[in-house]
């Protein structure tokens, strides 16, 4: 997943834009996900790294998180729990992109990118029991 970020990260400064549709705006790039990356994209907005363009579909923000944690700035949760499309556990233990990949991947960058908030992800609650979620 933290080399789909980069690939992204690499569109957003080629395309000088900060929304990207991830299959016609990467297709045939350095930059292009593989099958494997582009279906588990979507992961990338649990971390809080990437969000979706709202009402434009296949498009996507790098987040100010995303841009911090690719620059060695910002860590995340090791992992997070998702249950019907909500995070219901997230690591105490954080990594950064160093811990990832071994080193922080470098770009030249450009300092007109606008970058998109993360959205809120409300905290799982759970009945008495423990044992199912209440939204």
């Amino acid at each position: 997943m933290v080399h789909a970020i980069v690939k992204f990260r690499e569109a957003v400064i080629d395309h000088n834009r900060n929304s990207i549709h991830i299959l016609k705006d990467m297709k045939g790039k350095p930059y292009e996900l593989t099958r494997h990356e582009w279906n588990n994209f979507t992961k990338q907005r649990f971390l809080g790294l990437a969000v979706r363009v709202k009402g434009e579909s296949g498009y996507w923000l790098l987040t100010k998180r995303g841009a911090a944690f690719l620059n060695g700035q910002e860590e995340v949760p090791a992992y997070v729990v998702i249950f019907r499309n909500k995070i219901i556990e997230r690591s105490e233990w954080k990594q950064s992109v160093k811990d990832v990949i071994g080193s922080t991947p470098y770009l030249e960058q450009k300092g007109d990118i606008q970058y998109g908030e993360p959205r809120e992800i409300p905290e799982a609650k759970f009945d008495e029991a423990g044992q199912g979620m209440l939204i």
